[in-house]
């Protein structure tokens, strides 16, 4: 798509979308969550600055903050980048230990004996998780 002029964009998506889904796509007049998601891709007027903000689950929280504050917010004990930067005697017990980018990938850490006796198959998990990048899925 990168080397495809602008204005074929549309009927480059209606294409595209019809050879992966077998249906139509309405991008004019938008009548399913799709329709609206590719209609968005074309001509929605938010910045992508803010767009790509908003796909972090951090960056959504500040966003929030700013507006209304953070008295909605569950506290956020460490933001780590690497299952081995953990330090389980740093957070108060128990807790959840979950990725950024992710749904539904959360380990309860119930007591620190769970956490020292499982470390090997929680960090093998922990880092395939952070191994999928959902802009390429």
């Amino acid at each position: 798509m990168k080397s495809l002029p602008v204005i074929f964009y549309p009927k480059a998506l209606r294409l595209l979308y019809n050879k992966n889904k077998g249906k139509k796509l309405n991008l004019f007049f938008p009548q399913t969550f799709n329709d609206y998601i590719n209609h968005m891709k074309l001509f929605d007027s938010v910045p992508l600055s803010l767009k790509t903000q908003l796909t972090n689950k951090l960056e959504v929280r500040n966003y929030i903050e700013n507006i209304i504050g953070d008295k909605y917010f569950k506290k956020i004990y460490a933001v780590y980048n690497s299952f081995d930067e953990i330090n389980i005697e740093d957070i108060p017990i128990p807790f959840f230990l979950k990725t950024n980018h992710g749904c539904k990938w959360q380990v309860l850490i119930e007591n620190r004996e769970y956490f020292q006796n499982n470390y090997l198959s929680l960090k093998k998990n922990f880092n395939s998780w952070l191994r999928i990048n959902y802009a390429y899925a």
